[in-house]
């Protein structure tokens, strides 16, 4: 017997629990309670590895960003339990930072244990043209770890915390934001929600302004639960059985490739200028793909993450659909 072709049991029980939580309101809130009970020391943890992560982000917008003029506006799209990507970008940028998720998940506990380890590890983790200045992100980073209530943190950083369950659309105005970023958020969109996600970044961003995405396109419960199976697991089931069986709304996967990211942006009227794909070689031969996957490209199969950069044209161009950059 071929052992690939057998689902992974901690997989699927992983998959079957969390869609459980998922049934109703009341099974939710459990989740989120027992989230914050039981995981707050998991997501109190930063490393490095977290660091390193966090301010590549710093050099693509040192990189492309456009040159301020002003108070420049930051907008974070999905914040998790400990604003961890959003607070490190803002030890380095100066500027009104609004951060913002569908749900109020906040840990304070955890989020000050986190930045109280980056000042510990300052400068690890830093590249090289950053580190010059780390001892001022290490008072930063003492001073976010030192606040009593996250309403003092807000205060003291400059930062807007807003949740609105039903998404980003209609939520902020024209022009509201010179950079618009996200890091390990998209592939935890819903496919209806995502596709009409980058029309509401173009709007938001002010011309010439960037939007800058890191996208995780591996298998969280594979990741989180089960690592003994594949990378990308969630390939293995047909659109029917993902929804029957894997699908949650906990940790919701909608399985997008890179190319299709991408192409979303690029057709919503941005211009691509940044993309660095992560791969893993050996997912061509070792996944096992369901007949709806059966046509993946092969550049899509094995890329496990994803970097990109767009930008919003400065004039509109008048052909529908498309824009250029004066």
């Amino acid at each position: 017997m071929n052992l690939r072709s057998i689902p992974n049991p901690r997989y699927c029980a992983a998959a079957l629990a969390l869609k459980g939580f998922s049934g109703s309101s009341v099974t939710r809130r459990l989740y989120r309670y027992l989230g914050n009970r039981v995981s707050a020391k998991g997501h109190s943890r930063v490393s490095a590895r977290h660091i390193a992560s966090g301010t590549r982000l710093w050099e693509l917008v040192a990189l492309y960003s456009p040159p301020s003029k002003g108070v420049s506006r930051y907008l974070e799209i999905g914040t998790g339990w400990t604003c961890f990507y959003g607070l490190l970008f803002r030890l380095n940028f100066d500027g009104h930072l609004t951060l913002f998720d569908v749900q109020d998940c906040r840990q304070m506990d955890a989020l000050k244990t986190r930045f109280g380890t980056v000042a510990d590890l300052l400068p690890m983790g830093l590249p090289d043209r950053f580190a010059g200045e780390a001892e001022g992100y290490r008072r930063r980073a003492s001073a976010i770890a030192g606040t009593s209530s996250f309403a003092e943190l807000c205060q003291r950083m400059d930062l807007e915390y807003v949740v609105e369950p039903g998404g980003l659309t209609g939520v902020f105005p024209d022009n509201a934001f010179d950079v618009v970023f996200s890091w390990n958020v998209l592939e935890h969109v819903p496919r209806r929600q995502f596709f009409a996600l980058p029309h509401e970044v173009l709007r938001i961003l002010a011309p010439g302004g960037i939007t800058v995405h890191r996208i995780d396109f591996t298998d969280h419960l594979t990741t989180q639960y089960a690592p003994t199976a594949s990378l990308k697991e969630y390939l293995r089931y047909s659109e029917s059985a993902w929804k029957a069986c894997f699908d949650n709304q906990l940790q919701h996967m909608n399985r997008l490739q890179a190319s299709q990211v991408s192409s979303a942006f690029t057709e919503s009227g941005f211009e691509l200028v940044h993309d660095d794909r992560e791969v893993s070689a050996d997912l061509a031969e070792s996944v096992v793909l369901s007949p709806l996957w059966g046509r993946i490209r092969e550049d899509d199969l094995v890329c496990t993450g994803a970097t990109m950069v767009f930008r919003k044209p400065v004039v509109a161009s008048n052909v529908p659909g498309r824009n250029r950059v004066a």
